[in-house]
C-alpha cells in the first residue's frame, strides 16, 4: 500500500489531528485552548441543530413525491422531533434552576434527599402494583375483548381459531393514577416529618 494513499484516508487526518492537538496542548498557553474549546462547543451545537435540516432536506424532496399525505406524516415528524428538542432543553434548565440550588444548599439538601427517596420508593411501588394489575388482568382475559386495567394499561385482544393477538397501550389515566399516587406518598412524607419535627 503506498503512503499517499494511506495519508489520503479520513480516519488517518482524524488521528493525525488528535495527535497534534495533543502536541500542541504541551506547548501552547492556555487562553489559546480555551479558544479552541469554545469554538468547538459551539460549532458542535449549530452542527447538532444544523444536521437534522440537512437529512430532511435531503429526505423531503423523496417523501414529497409519494404522495400529498407523506408530506403531512414529514411535517408532524419534524415538528415532533423539534418540539421534543425544546421540551428536553426548557425541562432541564428548569430543573437545573429550580431542584439543584435546593439540592446544593446544605439546610435543605436533606430535606431534599428525603422527598427524592420518596418519589423513588413510591415510584418502584407503583411500578411493581401495575405490574401485578397487568398480569391479573393478562391472564383473566379467555375471549374477544377490550380491558382496561385499574391503573390505566389498556389490553385488545383478538382471538381467532389459528391466532391470539394482543396490544397493549398507554391511556391518560395511567399517568394520572401516577401523579396521585406519587403527590400521596409525599404529602404522607411531609406530614409525617412535619408532626415529628
Amino acid at each position: 500500500m503506498k503512503f499517499k494513499s494511506i495519508t489520503s484516508h479520513l480516519l488517518f487526518r482524524i488521528v493525525l489531528a488528535m495527535a497534534l492537538g495533543i502536541v500542541c496542548a504541551w506547548f501552547l498557553p492556555g487562553w489559546l485552548g480555551r479558544i479552541f474549546a469554545t469554538f468547538n462547543a459551539i460549532f458542535s451545537q449549530l452542527l447538532g441543530f444544523v444536521i437534522p435540516l440537512i437529512i430532511l432536506g435531503f429526505v423531503a424532496p423523496a417523501i414529497a413525491e409519494v404522495g400529498t399525505r407523506a408530506g403531512r406524516m414529514l411535517l408532524v415528524t419534524a415538528l415532533i422531533a423539534y418540539g421534543s428538542t425544546l421540551v428536553a432543553g426548557f425541562s432541564s434548565y428548569w430543573i437545573s434552576e429550580v431542584l439543584f440550588p435546593l439540592m446544593i444548599n446544605k439546610y435543605r439538601r436533606k430535606s431534599c434527599m428525603k422527598y427524592w427517596k420518596t418519589f423513588t420508593h413510591s415510584s418502584l411501588v407503583y411500578l411493581i402494583c401495575f405490574f401485578l394489575d397487568y398480569i391479573v388482568e393478562l391472564f383473566s382475559i379467555n375471549e374477544t375483548s377490550v380491558k382496561t386495567t385499574i391503573f390505566g394499561l389498556k389490553i385488545v385482544t383478538k382471538m381467532t381459531m389459528h391466532s391470539l393477538n394482543t396490544t397493549f397501550s398507554l391511556t391518560w389515566y395511567t399517568l394520572l393514577t401516577y401523579v396521585i399516587f406519587v403527590f400521596l406518598c409525599e404529602l404522607a412524607v411531609f406530614i409525617f416529618y412535619k408532626n415529628i419535627g
